[in-house]
């Protein structure tokens, strides 16, 4: 009963979880000369060919929680504040050109207006600043753009090591002006004309000019837009919408658990509940508690899990759709906190960007509307938001049903992961065997000292039942001589027994052996046990009815074949057992 409990209990608080990873396969490099910089690499990455989760649906396939890719959503919600600090990218401002260029396209420039700048930055710029701005990241024609007098509006970065070229201690460098990085559902870039689409490259950079009703037209929005976005930055969260709390790898292994109110449990993840789980450090730093409702409208997607970022707190992708506008918001709904988390490891979980800070997690039910027109970004399967959960000590079968229906995974990187399940439980089994083999023993024991008491209470006792029956008793009364010493004897020590197993039970000896030693069970790949050098298993539950069961099946036994072997006796006439010989009765 210990060993299957145990079994049980481990069953309950063990999952098994896969992850798809999409390999990379090769690094394609462009390189641009740039003055000050030197030589500037522009990577496009190529991974190997993913496949759709309805190739996963094979028939063999049974799933606990079926596969998903998770995107991060991104709600702007103005009245919350970040644990850490997030902030825009770059500093937008506005500057009227002093000289015309020099070499590589620097220009001294005085600053007429800042429209944001990043809360990280080691010095702001502010009205009135002489500076110097860098064009050589751009394409060469733009290099002879500025003109004197004019009014320009770009976004900057500050280089703070002395340029060489230029020789001054710390210059501006012009980055990406307002694009759009809009896809489509199938992670094709969806077409436009309005903006460009390159983004890290010198194409994607530039300045335009501020004229007189520049923010009337079509490219002045644009540009407010942009800078609305820099700004928002410290206000957008990330929120993914999940099946189940353990289908996050960190949460799954144990880096990040539950620790205020409680999780979304199975049912509220199916039927779509409006209820989240947030970070303790949000939980705190905006002072809120459990069973308060947060607001979240969700207004970009993206389906790409830019850990280098997400590490940085910073977000890479353009606020602008491929009409050059804004994007809606897509959804919009109050959800109430029901727990909060706290991250173990936060340096390694939070700094490789395998979970972003201050993350809610959502039902995916939850979210009643598509997000096919506000995807923002799109990349290949990764091993953090690609997930599915299989039964407990299923891995080998799946995984040889998985490569033989759908043969194209070979290109993936699959991993499984039940934090050590398979050992612990092969351990469990054994014990479980053992005890299974202590017990037939002991069963085999106690049945082979019934037969030798039998043999000497009823078998040897013969001559003793002719007797009687020649003095007159009855049949009955001969069975009731013969079998009430051996069945009171029986039934004091089964009361006996069981009171005394109960009470070692419950003794500290027998809990202490109770415990799964770590040297007993393999638990290399566990992450269960953090501190301990043992795991604690919870004390046997034992029903009353075992109490009652044992001695009443043993006093059943005894009376059962009392009665045959008495009932043989009486069969064989009084007479004829007085007439054996004595050597007969020995």
């Amino acid at each position: 009963m210990e060993s299957t409990q145990h079994i049980t209990a481990m069953e309950g608080q063990f999952t098994t979880l896969g992850t798809i990873e999409q390999p990379l396969l090769s690094s394609v490099t462009t390189n641009v000369w740039a003055s000050c910089y030197g030589r500037m690499g522009f990577t496009e990455d190529r991974y190997a060919e993913g496949i759709s989760l309805d190739e996963l649906d094979f028939p063999e396939a049974e799933y606990v929680t079926n596969p998903e890719t998770r995107p991060y959503f991104l709600a702007e919600q103005p009245e919350l504040v970040h644990s850490e600090s997030f902030s825009g990218r770059y500093t937008v401002a506005e500057f009227t050109v002093l000289d015309a260029p020099a070499e590589y396209g620097a220009v001294r420039v005085r600053v007429e207006a800042v429209h944001c700048t990043p809360e990280t930055a080691d010095e702001k710029l502010r009205v009135g600043d002489e500076i110097t701005v860098c064009l050589c990241t751009c394409p060469e024609e733009m290099r002879d753009v500025p003109q004197v007098g004019v009014k320009y509006i770009a976004s900057l970065f500050r280089w703070v090591v002395r340029c060489a070229v230029h020789g001054t201690e710390a210059e501006y460098h012009v980055m990406e002006k307002p694009y759009t990085s809009q896809y489509n559902a199938d992670g094709t870039r969806r077409e436009t004309t309005a903006l460009p689409t390159i983004q890290h490259t010198a194409e994607a950079r530039g300045i335009d000019e501020v004229s007189a009703d520049f923010w009337q037209t079509e490219n002045g929005e644009r540009w407010e837009n942009w800078i609305a976005f820099q700004k928002s930055q410290r206000n957008l969260f990330y929120v993914t919408p999940t099946a189940g709390l353990q289908m996050l790898p960190v949460f799954q292994g144990r880096k990040a658990s539950i620790t205020e109110g409680r999780e979304i449990t199975r049912e509220e993840f199916q039927n779509g509940a409006r209820i989240c789980v947030v970070s303790e450090e949000l939980l705190s730093k905006n002072r809120l508690t459990i069973g308060d409702t947060i607001t979240l409208p969700l207004r970009y997607s993206m389906h790409k899990a830019d850990t280098d970022y997400i590490s940085q707190n910073q977000f890479d992708f353009s606020p602008l759709n491929a009409a050059g506008e804004a994007y809606d918001v897509f959804w919009e709904a109050e959800y109430t906190v029901v727990g909060a988390y706290r991250v173990v490891e936060k340096t390694a979980v939070y700094g490789t960007g395998e979970l972003p800070r201050d993350l809610i997690v959502i039902p995916a039910a939850s979210v009643e509307a598509t997000d096919v027109e506000n995807i923002v970004s799109f990349g290949p399967m990764h091993h953090t938001t690609t997930s599915f959960e299989l039964p407990n000590g299923s891995i080998a079968k799946f995984d040889a049903a998985l490569r033989t229906a759908v043969p194209s995974v070979e290109e993936l990187d699959i991993s499984y992961n039940d934090n050590g399940f398979e050992n612990i439980m092969s351990s469990l089994r054994e014990l479980r065997t053992i005890s299974i083999l202590l017990f037939v023993i002991g069963v085999a024991a106690a049945f082979l000292i019934v037969v030798l008491l039998l043999y000497f209470f009823i078998v040897k006792q013969k001559k003793r039942t002719a007797i009687e029956r020649s003095l007159g008793m009855s049949k009955a009364q001969c069975r009731v001589s013969l079998m009430a010493g051996i069945l009171v004897l029986a039934l004091v020590a089964s009361v006996i027994g069981v009171g005394v197993g109960s009470a070692l039970l419950q003794a500290d000896l027998l809990n202490d052996t109770a415990q799964l030693d770590a040297e007993e069970i393999d638990m290399t790949f566990s992450t269960w046990m953090q501190e301990s050098t043992a795991v604690s298993i919870s004390e046997t539950n034992v029903p009353i009815g075992v109490y009652a069961l044992s001695p009443t099946v043993l006093c059943a036994a005894i009376f059962g074949l009392s009665l045959m072997l008495v009932n043989q006796s009486l069969k064989i006439e009084p007479i004829l057992l007085l007439s054996r010989k004595e050597s007969n009765w020995q």
